[in-house]
């Protein structure tokens, strides 16, 4: 299943699903997702309202990462629980 098929909601973005995402990390709120792709992300939520909440670029949403290698992407991602 294609991303946009699993998740239509980004069919129509600026943000380039179609040759796959890099990384994605689900966020503490319930359903809500980070994907990444080149030096964008999208977060959505995929609950049973499914929502596009915005597409940005990695440095717009974490601005920490600015001037490091992650604000041209990022390749992997994990989630560590308390």
């Amino acid at each position: 299943m294609t991303i946009t098929a699993m998740f239509p909601l980004l069919k129509g973005t600026e943000f380039k699903f179609k040759s796959g995402v890099d990384a994605a990390f689900e966020t503490t709120n319930k359903g809500e997702t980070y994907l990444f792709k080149d030096n964008q992300y999208a977060l959505i939520n995929y609950s049973s309202d499914s929502k596009l909440i915005e597409v940005r670029r990695i440095t717009q949403g974490f601005p920490s990462l600015k001037n490091y290698i992650f604000e041209s992407g990022i390749d992997a991602a994990c989630f560590a629980q308390d």
